[in-house]
């Protein structure tokens, strides 16, 4: 640990987004916080978390059904259009089974996920966008 400095934790390149990077980088924190609580290390480095940009703009019903118009029928085309339109997960929708849609109600229940919010009765929208 004593030769991580400020400057390789400011360079040190994660894969996919700055999320993962900032969970690796909270994660040095405390290693460093605990090492130092041990008497193990004596000077922290500064870690300081990458930027992350919140969405910034929302997909109109015409800017989706552009997208998916532009897509070939299919699974692909379906599963577009399903996460736009209830916001699940995409490997929530690719894993949907017709037995957990209920019809009548309009609502399609997630049987799995890993936490229990995860497994929720999810509102199934008509193409417009409206319940």
């Amino acid at each position: 640990m004593d030769a991580i400095t400020n400057h390789v934790t400011e360079t040190i390149r994660f894969p996919a987004s700055n999320h993962n990077a900032n969970t690796a980088l909270r994660t040095l924190r405390r290693m460093f916080s605990k090492a130092h609580e041990l008497k193990r290390v004596f000077d922290l480095p500064k870690i300081a978390l990458r930027k992350v940009w919140g969405r910034s703009i929302a997909m109109s019903v015409g800017q989706a059904e552009l997208i998916a118009s532009k897509m070939p029928e299919g699974d692909a085309n379906d599963a577009f259009r399903i996460i736009r339109a209830t916001g699940m997960r995409p490997c929530e929708a690719f894993a949907m089974r017709w037995e957990y849609v209920d019809a009548e109600k309009s609502i399609y229940h997630n049987p799995k996920g890993k936490t229990r919010t995860a497994r929720r009765p999810i509102p199934l929208l008509d193409p417009s966008g409206k319940s």
